[in-house]
């Protein structure tokens, strides 16, 4: 950063430089005094400009840092929204099958029971052994029907259980790459906020040191 004197400081010393130019005999001496603090002041003028451009070119790179942020939160916020109606069918899904899944095992259960009464008629009743067994066979054809079914249902409980777990850390990720891009907008909003502090000061310092050169200038011609 350019050093600049502050133009309250140099005023007191230009205008203790005029009363020396008009009370010394030497005026020639007061006259290159005079000079050298015109001089002086144009350079903190020149400086004061630099200083404030550099500073709202910085000023213009941390707002365009902070909306593309922005951006990039909004996008995360509607990805985060897609994922939880994603997980939410793929739970209600779960639900819905685990349903017909408990339908079929009370089937099973019911087959079995059935089976288990045949069986005590079997040893009741000889005569309807033949037909009894028939239909022992047929209730154990309805079984592996059923735990056919139920495999399949397994299967899919799994693949959703895959997805839900897949759409888990997928969110996860997007809640660490929010949080991340929350403390990167932080970070830029201080650095404006610190920018914006300096440009204030700059123009300030700039306008008096432009006024304090050409008031000087004028002394000087």
């Amino acid at each position: 950063m350019v050093q600049v004197t502050t133009s309250q400081e140099w005023s007191c010393r230009c205008l203790a430089g005029l009363c020396i130019a008009f009370f010394s005999p030497n005026l020639a001496l007061a006259e290159t005094n005079v000079d050298q603090r015109v001089e002086q002041l144009k350079i903190n003028a020149e400086n004061s400009q630099k200083n404030l451009e550099q500073y709202e070119t910085n000023l213009a790179v941390v707002e365009k840092n902070i909306t593309e942020v922005e951006t990039a939160l909004q996008t995360l916020r509607k990805q985060r929204q897609q994922i939880q109606e994603n997980k939410r069918t793929a739970e209600k899904n779960k639900k819905d099958l685990q349903v017909v899944r408990q339908r079929n095992e009370g089937l099973i259960d019911r087959e079995k029971s059935r089976i288990a009464d045949e069986d005590r008629n079997i040893e009741k009743l000889k005569a309807r052994l033949a037909a009894l067994e028939e239909k022992q066979r047929q209730r154990e054809g309805n079984i592996r029907q059923y735990n056919e079914k139920i495999g399949q249902i397994d299967g899919e409980i799994q693949k959703w259980q895959a997805q839900e777990d897949q759409v888990t850390a997928i969110e996860n990720e997007i809640t660490s790459k929010e949080k991340t891009a929350q403390v990167e907008k932080d970070s830029w909003l201080a650095k404006r906020q610190s920018y914006q502090a300096e440009v204030s000061k700059w123009k300030t310092e700039a306008k008096a040191s432009g006024s304090n050169y050409k008031k000087y200038k004028r002394l000087r011609n």
